[in-house]
């Protein structure tokens, strides 16, 4: 029960982004799956830093499962069990997180049609 809104979380974020876009080049990068981390699997294998190389938007949790982790305009940021929010450092580890390189396919201004 304790994965079932990162899981939908994750879900949603992989089919919102799938539909808007149209281009080949869109990537997706992921580091391990949601199958090891039900598994007990949270020991973190790649860096921030590293995880940064590959998108600039996504989901995870950190190391141990130190919170969970939005990657948002190519900062992480780490939501912790006490509510607060903080800026990842950039050594700090993840043992799971999907990030792609964010290019919206529409831009939407108030007032005006699509």
């Amino acid at each position: 029960m304790r994965w079932d809104w990162f899981s939908i979380l994750a879900s949603a974020l992989l089919v919102c982004y799938g539909a808007a876009s149209s281009s080949s080049e869109d990537v997706l990068f992921q580091v391990s799956t949601l199958e090891a981390l039900k598994e007990g699997i949270f020991d973190g294998t790649t860096t921030i830093g590293a995880l940064l190389e590959h998108g600039d938007f996504g989901l995870g949790t950190l190391d141990r499962l130190d919170g969970g982790m939005v990657v948002l305009d190519g900062v992480v940021y780490q939501a912790v069990a006490d509510g607060s929010i903080h800026v990842a450092n950039d050594s700090a580890k993840t043992p799971f997180a999907d990030v792609t390189s964010f290019q919206p396919d529409y831009c939407a201004i108030p007032g005006r049609k699509l």
